[in-house]
Order: structure tokens, then sequence, then C-alpha cells
């Protein structure tokens, strides 16, 4: 391995900021370090809410179960309605009545949208009326193009080549940049859905956001494409949710460290699939969460490449701080 040389690295000069720029300096970098913290801690926590609604309705058929529940406990229509609702907002019987007219009525229309009865399928009970799909089928899944080191540009001229090292750490000092042009289905832009699915299964295996800017996508990695916010949303949760069981089908076949989905892994996987109305109303309720989300991971972007660009300039006395110059 190439050494560097000690005694010339330990009589290198770098100009140092007073003590005082120092702190200063720390002190705006710690504000950056905590609003990107707080930002990432945050869309955790949304990503949770919506994760435990798609759960409830769509895993575990919570409204559906009370509605069973409290028909064959001889409840009227009414009542079979209102224990789908406590079901769907975690509300009791009295909190439900001191909720607003609105919110009211759009938990009765989501109640009615849950049928009262299970029935067998090859996944096992499923709510009635209900069919079920290929998780192949949940989206248009395009796997990214293959690039050789010929492709690669200098001087980071062209657009990214994004691999799955930039949909976990964004565009680096590291990131391959190409000036060839491929086809525009290997294109993605800001707000795109993508999922990779080969890797180290415990840490690459994973659905992601992308909100890096344009780029081109590595093979090895899905785009997917959607043809409605329906689709796109109950996608998005479903993946989230598949995520151990998608880690456990590549660790099957894992090898050198290594594991892999394949696509006819994902059309032998069969995954229940609701209504159209349903899945509309559910794109009601989770919109927000998720549109919040992307906000924040928009935001986390800016100012991770705040900091990168302004901690060189900062330490080299090119910025001034306050009322005193650095250099």
């Amino acid at each position: 391995m190439p050494r560097g040389d000690k005694a010339a690295i330990m009589q290198y000069k770098f100009f140092l900021p007073e003590i005082s720029q120092q702190r200063k300096i720390g002190s705006d970098l710690l504000t950056i370090n905590k609003k990107i913290e707080l930002n990432r801690q945050t869309n955790q926590t949304l990503e949770q809410i919506a994760q435990a609604i798609f759960k409830s309705w769509f895993v575990d058929f919570e409204p559906v179960k009370a509605k069973i529940a409290a028909k064959q406990a001889g409840a009227t229509a009414e009542q079979i309605e209102r224990a789908a609702m406590c079901a769907i907002s975690g509300k009791t019987l009295d909190q439900l009545e001191q909720l607003d007219p609105d919110t009211l009525q759009q938990l009765k229309t989501t109640a009615a949208l849950f049928p009262d009865a299970l029935v067998d399928s090859e996944l096992g009970e499923i709510p009635e009326g209900w069919s079920f799909i290929p998780l192949y089928e949940t989206a248009k899944y395009v796997n990214g193009s293959a690039f050789k080191a010929s492709d690669f540009s200098s001087d980071e001229e062209g657009l990214p080549i994004i691999k799955i090292a930039e949909l976990k750490q964004g565009i680096s000092a590291g990131t391959k940049f190409t000036k060839s042009v491929r086809p525009d289905k290997y294109f993605i832009r800001n707000d795109d859905v993508l999922y990779s699915w080969s890797g180290s299964p415990e840490t690459s295996l994973d659905i992601f956001k992308w909100f890096g800017g344009d780029g081109w996508l590595n093979q090895h990695i899905f785009k997917l494409n959607f043809s409605s916010k329906e689709q796109k949303y109950f996608t998005y949760y479903l993946l989230k949710h598949m995520k151990p069981v998608l880690v456990a089908t590549a660790k099957q076949k894992q090898t050198t460290g290594l594991g892999h989905v394949t696509i006819a892994d994902m059309k032998r996987m069969k995954v229940p699939f609701p209504s159209v109305n349903l899945l509309s109303n559910f794109c009601q309720v989770v919109s927000s969460l998720y549109l919040k989300g992307s906000e924040l991971v928009k935001e986390n972007h800016t100012l991770t490449n705040i900091r990168g660009s302004l901690l060189p300039k900062l330490l080299s006395g090119e910025f001034i701080i306050g009322s005193e110059q650095t250099n």
C-alpha cells in the first residue's frame, strides 16, 4: 500500500482562524448539523406513522376484523361501522363523539370502504372483494443501465451516475460522471422513487426517494414508474413494509457478501390489493405525510451541500464571519 511522508505531512502549513472565529465556525456548523438530524428524526416519525396506517389497513386488516367482531356480537349496522371507525382512528367510542363533524364524516367514509368479511385465498385470508397481484405488478420496474470505466468523464463533466452509494450518501467526491447519453428510461430526476435490489442485503436493499438532481441510473437499481399517485404511495409503503422479506430473499442467494432480489422473485411474491376507492382514500390520508417527508429530505440535501461548500471556505478565510474578516 502507498504511504505518505510523515515528516512532510507534519510540516504542512494551513490557515488557522483566531479562536473566536473557530468557535463561530463550529457554532454555525453545529446549527446545520442539528437541523439535519432534527429533519431526519422528524422524517423517521412520519414514515413510522404512515407505515402503521399501511400495516393496519393492508396487512393486519384491523378495520375488517373490527367489523367482523362487532357483527358476530350482534351489533347493528351503525355499531359495526363505528367499530371500524375506532380501529381506523385508534380512538374509543367516547372519543369519537368528541371529534369535529368533518373528521367524523371522513372516518365514516373510510370505514364504509372496508368489507365485513374475510375470504380464503392462496395468501391466506384477505378482505372480501380484494384481489392479489404479484409484487412486480405494483409499478413498472426499470433496471438501470450498465456503465463501464470508459464511460466515465474527467473533471465531473456530464451527469452523475447514480449507484447505491449515491442513494445512501448523495453526490460526493467519489461519484462518477458521464457525458454519454442513454435511453430516457434510465434518466432520473428529483422525486423519482428508486429501489436498490442488489448488494449487501442488510444495508443496500431498500426503497429511496431521490432528490439529488438529474442523473443516469446505474444497474442493480430499479426506477419505479407509476400510473397514479395512489399507486405511488401504496407501492412505496408496501416496499417499506416488505423490506425484511426482500432482505431474507436476497440472503438466500448471497455470495461473497452480496445478495439480490430478482424479477422472478418479485413475480412470485403476491400481495393483497384493495379496491380502487380504498386505494384513493389511503392516498388522501398519507399524502401529507409522504410530501412532508420529501420536503425534509430535500432540505437535508440542501443543508448538506451548504455544509460541504461552507466548511473549506470558512477554514481558508475566504468568507467573512460576523464583523471580522478571516484573512
